[in-house]
């Protein structure tokens, strides 16, 4: 979709979810004549990760011969990144890249040029994604590397230096991600809270206290902690320092049961943010 203002663009990308709600994946295209990929964008990482034709675990992986934009390295930066569902390994190539509508220029946001990470071993893949598009900042990213959102942002097509996230678990209410902005029927501007980067690595915020039915943990609390929190798209597990998930699990537990009717009696989880309290039930945790 367009903006209204006409001073950039905002592009939706609906998002389909998979495997209970625990991942949600999006179109992106990548060369020329366009190529489709099933693509996770993970701000919890910062290289864009596209499967080659060696990739054998994915659906569609991208054939560089077929590619007039394609621009192999002359010497190639093999990189060998490990991720909590596997490794990849491969090199930076150049290609075009494009979010939206591939037959429509006016509802698509293009990269020329575009260097990314094309993966010759990919166990880190899930089988129903062909790519992992890295959203953090530029400082997380291999040197030479732009993280997708970055170079959205330096093109200047963006009509908000904004990507937002509708992640729904209701099945007749899609999911989405919007370049350049949000959408007004899934957001009310009026509620929504601001929190500032504390490290332009991941997207870190503060993080004031952890929470359990209501009663501080004491982690973030005592004297000396530095706590930050860092919203990550690309998992759905919820994770913390070792040292500190040693403690919690003695205090709380390392096991509990997870039957539906053991669901209820167990507590949320809140995470102060900015003094800004966010609680998830304990089926979501």
């Amino acid at each position: 979709m367009l903006s209204e203002n006409g001073k950039g663009m905002q592009v939706r990308e609906m998002l389909e979810t998979q495997k209970g709600n625990m991942m949600y994946i999006g179109d992106l295209y990548i060369g020329t004549p366009p190529q489709r990929l099933r693509a996770i964008f993970d701000t919890g990482s910062a290289n864009p990760w596209i499967a080659s034709n060696k990739v054998t675990t994915v659906e569609h992986s991208f054939d560089t011969k077929a590619s007039s934009t394609y621009v192999e390295p002359a010497e190639k930066q093999w990189v060998n990144i490990h991720f909590g569902s596997g490794e990849i390994k491969g090199y930076f190539a150049n290609d075009t890249v494009r979010l939206g509508d591939p037959n429509d220029p006016d509802h698509q946001l293009e990269i020329p040029n575009w260097k990314f990470g094309l993966s010759t071993i990919g166990t880190a893949f899930p089988n129903i994604a062909d790519a992992i598009i890295g959203m953090a900042y530029p400082n997380f990213a291999e040197p030479g590397v732009t993280p997708f959102f970055e170079a959205l942002r330096q093109s200047g097509k963006l009509n908000k230096e904004v990507h937002s996230w509708f992640l729904s678990d209701n099945p007749d209410e899609p999911s989405e991600i919007m370049m350049g902005g949000w959408n007004e029927e899934k957001f009310d501007i009026a509620k929504l809270e601001w929190h500032p980067v504390v490290n332009k690595l991941f997207w870190a915020m503060k993080l004031d206290d952890v929470k359990i039915g209501g009663v501080s943990t004491g982690i973030c609390t005592r004297e000396g902690a530095n706590c930050t929190i860092a919203p990550d798209s690309g998992t759905s597990m919820l994770t913390m320092p070792k040292k500190h998930l040693t403690e919690f699990n003695k205090q709380y537990g390392k096991n509990v049961p997870c039957s539906d009717e053991d669901f209820l009696g167990l507590p949320e989880i809140t995470y102060v943010i900015n003094g800004v309290e966010y609680s998830l039930p304990a089926q979501k945790w």
